[in-house]
């Protein structure tokens, strides 16, 4: 099931693919990517938090989620779906200054389920393909400042690393055991971004349903992809939080349900919007949408 792919290649075809469906790559010219365009906008119109007739409990509240990608030192190697470490420590400071506090996905899923509070602006931050940058940069950072994230790893592919020694951030992803360190204090999340699903080999696209294949049979798939990361997750001891993020943002109508029969529960798409989430309706859970973080844009938040 492991692949042999060289690890450049694994990155290369990572970042040359990204994780998005609807936003405009513009990637190093060796990576032969093609251009889409597309805008990515924050929903100014999108309700404001409301509170229980008679409380002060917030049942109505607005959820802006964060995607990045790298993290780079090296402005010449910045791209759509690479920033600056320099900007990186920008969107901190102006997320503080806009009294946004960064959440876990554990809290989001507990107000969602159980009414639990959130903090009055929350903001999720989310991080695809769990790149080594991450913990080199960015989790020295959100330590400190006592924020959180999301980090997406892709089974394989954190295997992979964990069995060679190459640290070469242009591409490097992190280790089990890194993961590990930043899961055990806290810092971040580490989801499944599938064990062996971000590919668009054999006729599938991400976690997406084939044409053709039946419900059985792509039920199948899912459910084995998700039991090598449980084991995975199990092997590396790190908690199996129940969140998918969707492979390049490709899903399907059956999608959702499938992935809640499978214990799922919350998924990130690539839907450039703000979350409009209400206690007691798990149902936007499923479908969480982001904004993609590019260079050269102000920060999609009010």
């Amino acid at each position: 099931m492991r692949k042999t792919i060289p690890p450049l290649l694994v990155i290369l075809l990572l970042l040359s693919a990204g994780c998005v469906r609807d936003l405009s790559p513009t990637l190093p010219a060796e990576l032969g990517a093609a251009s889409i365009t597309a805008e990515q906008t924050a929903a100014s119109t999108a309700a404001k938090p409301t509170a229980v007739p008679g409380t002060t409990a917030v049942q109505e509240l607005r959820l802006p989620i964060l995607m990045y990608h790298q993290l780079t030192t090296k402005p010449e190697r910045t791209h759509e779906l690479c920033i600056t470490l320099e900007l990186f420590k920008q969107d901190l400071d102006e997320i503080e200054k806009k009294g946004y506090t960064p959440v876990s996905m554990a809290q989001v899923i507990d107000f969602c389920e159980q009414g639990k509070p959130l903090p009055p602006k929350p903001i999720v931050l989310s991080f695809d393909d769990g790149y080594e940058s991450f913990y080199v940069y960015a989790y020295p950072l959100l330590k400190e400042r006592k924020m959180h994230a999301t980090l997406a790893v892709i089974g394989w592919v954190a295997d992979r690393f964990s069995k060679v020694s190459d640290h070469r951030l242009k591409y490097s992803c992190c280790t089990w055991e890194q993961l590990r360190e930043m899961a055990e204090d806290g810092t971040a999340e580490v989801l499944s971004h599938s064990w062996d699903l971000h590919t668009m080999e054999k006729g599938r696209n991400g976690a997406a349903q084939k044409k053709g294949e039946s419900i059985e049979d792509y039920r199948a798939a899912l459910a084995e992809d998700m039991e090598y990361m449980h084991k995975a997750f199990e092997r590396a001891k790190l908690p199996d939080v129940p969140v998918f993020v969707y492979p390049y943002g490709a899903f399907s109508p059956d999608s959702a349900e499938i992935l809640r029969s499978l214990g799922i529960r919350a998924a990130f798409q690539c839907d450039s919007r703000v979350n409009i989430l209400r206690a007691g309706d798990t149902d936007a859970l499923m479908r969480l949408g982001r904004f993609n973080r590019p260079p050269g844009k102000p920060l999609p938040i009010e």
